[in-house]
């Protein structure tokens, strides 16, 4: 009806004089199909002005958009200027661009609407309220007029399956919720929504139900003959061909109407339909249908296009629908399942789509390079890898990482990559650069209290990581034979000094000091003549955990292929020996270890390659092919020495290396690392300067890729936070949170994966177990 109030309020008259109970509305704050949505609230108060009787429904306000003591607000007087006729519809919707747009947290909204909920009744029911939670403070504030029902009836909507998190809330909370599920699922949500109820001490028989059918046409014969007038149409076109498959796009929603172009102009030679659950504007290259036109099961509608030979390709909800229609109609050659497991990938916005053509049109000029169209997807566009989804974004309820207990830097730094690639990660590690983008909990495993919890967590969770020493976690009952056997999609991420596989050390206790010695790095590193060395940086620990972090992802990955998770098991010392590779290959040709070489090549081959002095510090100076060294004779406008026969070669110049270095360092000490780094770079030569801290803070390149960002810190005034060092070209990286204190998420976490209320957490909290 769109801005038509006469045809809003003859439609409202009408609905009340039949006597229809009530007048539902639907809420969204913005529409990235565009589209005619009237703000709900807003109609409702005009309703209720024109009517008398008929229930007033939000369904449904997507609560986490809106400020929860303006939503008591305006509920508490529509309420009264309706004569108490308002049922509250509540959901936490499911488009990202909305959260985007007001500025608030998508992947907290389960947690916001929980706290709102409860904050909404207690300024419905009280004059005074004193509030204290995560996301709201209130201090002795109220609102007037308060509703004329105490408390304003709260319906819930979500999906047809609710996950475990909404039937608690359901259960805690709901006058009702709306059903979205079949009949055969409606009795098995029905019995979790009850015993919900009846863990928060309600009675389940007053939470009410609505159920609604969809009443739609053309009748069966007009549906069969438009689908047969699309198909001629498009034979009519020029557009299928006999010797072709056809390629049959299948998307759960309508948000997608520029990505139709983009197939179709991948494919010219294909016989393409897209298939949607809701209509927009047209595409000259491909076919539309709209369900709603029909009112029929999909699947009898693709039996009715009469297609042979089909490719049928579809992601996220998508994917649900092909898999149905191809267990009834027998068409498919051949199924790409584009993410099927996530309800809501981060598909719907400008940067996918710009993301999707481009791997779409360059694979139409390649698509001679390939037998089948079913080879040039799976070859060149990777559909089934899903590589549009891993980076950056993260859907709501998937890959959320509970990381048990986490020591040094291996564990909390892969945390670290997988918190800023878009994971939910809880933490008990407290050291602050490493804990950004995370939550930090605490568990006491040692308690049975505690290891339940840990249990509990692990059925909700995608992955578990510990970095504790070989057996910790079993010996208190919550291994990865355990936990995986509770969750089966689970993936067990562990890192230790020497792995938990059978080996003569897997029981050593390692840290990355003993890690360099074992694995041979203190043996190389050092002055000639003088004690091994280690190297400064936890390069040891960084290493592993970066590892770790690939078999977690790999492990992700693999479960979209198998649905089976997986255990991850990084040794420290596997990670750290493959960096020998330099001086191993001066082994294996001398047949025995070089003595250490300090700054110098590990093999002494190579030369010049040391640090030299300056005016203001040192550069690292290193020339290994011989166009380098006539760039830096150039630099140092040094003629005689690119003519001299000890310098002829690389060879002539690692005989004569102590030559070499004298005369390299007799020009970098007349200058500064700026103009040594200047003239260098001017030239071709590979050179740095030796930086010290201050300097790294401080780098602008490091400052212009985000690498550094300056953060607040409580002690010490700021500090420079470091990001992810993994880029990709068309996505942001992910805005930097602070670190929490450790343990500040506990009981948020907990309330929000396990749905335990205030009295239990107490509980845990005197006893240790949290």
């Amino acid at each position: 009806m769109g801005a038509d109030l006469g045809a809003i309020r003859e439609f409202a008259l009408a609905a009340e004089s039949l006597g229809l109970t009530h007048l539902r509305v639907p809420d969204q704050v913005i529409r990235p199909d565009g589209g005619y949505v009237h703000e709900s609230m807003t109609l409702l108060s005009y309703l209720a002005a024109i009517t008398q009787k008929i229930e007033l429904v939000p369904s449904v306000l997507v609560l986490p958009l809106r400020q929860t003591a303006l939503v008591a607000r305006q509920s508490a007087q529509l309420d009264v200027l309706s004569g108490g006729r308002l049922r509250l519809g509540v959901g936490i919707g499911i488009n990202r661009d909305e959260y985007q747009a007001m500025g608030i947290d998508f992947h907290t909204r389960g947690a916001r609407c929980d706290e709102q909920l409860e904050l909404l009744h207690a300024l419905w029911t009280q004059p005074a309220v004193d509030f204290k939670g995560r996301f709201h403070t209130v201090s002795n504030i109220g609102i007037e007029p308060r509703p004329l029902q105490q408390p304003i009836p709260v319906w819930i909507g979500a999906r047809s399956i609710p996950s475990d998190r909404v039937v608690q809330r359901m259960g805690k909370w709901a006058s009702g919720w709306f059903v979205l599920a079949n009949p055969e699922e409606f009795e098995g949500v029905k019995r979790r929504v009850d015993a919900a109820a009846k863990a928060a001490g309600r009675d389940a028989s007053a939470i009410g139900t609505e159920a609604g059918v969809a009443v739609a046409g053309p009748r069966q014969h007009e549906w069969r003959e438009r689908a047969n007038g699309v198909r001629l149409a498009y034979f009519e076109r020029g557009k299928a061909r006999a010797d072709k498959p056809t390629l049959l796009f299948v998307h759960a929603t309508g948000f997608h109407g520029r990505l139709w172009d983009y197939q179709a102009e991948a494919f010219p030679e294909y016989h393409s339909i897209a298939l949607e659950l809701r209509a927009h504007g047209r595409s000259e290259n491909a076919s539309f249908h709209d369900w709603s036109d029909f009112g029929v099961d999909q699947s009898e509608f693709i039996k009715a296009l009469g297609l042979q030979h089909v490719v049928g390709i579809a992601h996220s909800m998508g994917a649900h629908t092909l898999l149905d229609a191809a267990a009834v109609t027998g068409v498919f050659d051949r199924l790409l399942l584009l993410d099927p497991t996530v309800a809501e990938p981060e598909a719907y916005n400008d940067s996918y789509e710009a993301s999707f053509g481009d791997q779409l049109h360059p694979a139409a000029k390649r698509r001679n390079e390939f037998d089948s169209p079913e080879d040039m997807l799976a070859k060149d566009l990777h559909w089934s890898d899903c590589s549009h989804f891993i980076p950056m974004q993260r859907p709501d309820d998937v890959n959320k990482l509970l990381a048990e207990e986490l020591q040094v830097y291996n564990g909390p730094y892969c945390g670290f990559l997988l918190a800023q690639a878009g994971m939910a990660a809880s933490s008990a590690y407290p050291f602050a650069s490493l804990n950004a983008n995370k939550e930090s909990i605490t568990l006491n495993i040692k308690s049975a209290q505690g290891q339940q919890l840990i249990k509990g967590l692990a059925a909700e969770v995608d992955v578990v990581l510990e970095n504790f020493a070989p057996g910790t976690m079993a010996r208190y009952g919550i291994g990865a034979d355990v936990l995986r056997g509770i969750n089966p999609k689970l993936i067990y991420a562990s890192s230790t000094g020497y792995g938990n596989a059978p080996g003569p050390y897997r029981d050593f206790l390692g840290m990355d000091f003993t890690l360099q010695a074992m694995a041979g790095v203190m043996s190389i590193t050092g002055e000639e003549g003088g004690p091994p060395l280690k190297t400064a940086a936890a390069f040891a620990d960084f290493l592993a955990g970066t590892h770790l972090y690939a078999g977690i992802v790999s492990a992700l990955f693999g479960r979209t292929q198998s649905g089976e998770g997986a255990t991850v098991d990084i040794s420290m010392q596997d990670c750290v020996v493959p960096t020998l590779s330099t001086a191993l290959g001066s082994y294996y040709v001398a047949g025995e270890q070089q003595p250490r070489a300090g700054n110098r090549h590990p093999g002494k081959a190579l030369a010049p390659y040391n640090v030299y002095p300056a005016a203001d510090g040192h550069v690292a100076i290193i020339c290994i092919r011989e166009g380098h060294w006539r760039n830096l004779c150039a630099a140092m406008d040094n003629n005689v020495a690119l003519q001299d026969p000890r310098f002829a070669t690389m060879a002539e110049r690692a005989a004569n290396m102590d030559v070499v270095d004298d005369l390299v360092s007799d020009w970098t000490r007349r200058l500064s690392r700026a103009e040594i780094l200047r003239i260098t770079q001017e030239h071709g030569v590979i050179c740095s300067p030796v930086n010290d801290l201050a300097d790294v803070l401080d780098d602008p390149h490091l400052g212009a890729r985000g690498t550094l960002e300056k953060r607040p810190h409580e002690a010490f005034g700021e500090i420079s936070q470091f990001r992810t060092p993994l880029r990709f070209t068309d996505l942001e990286p992910m805005a930097l949170q602070n670190a929490p204190a450790l343990g500040e998420s506990t009981d948020a976490v907990l309330q929000e994966l396990l749905g335990l209320d205030a009295d239990t957490l107490a509980e845990l909290h005197k006893n240790e177990a949290i």
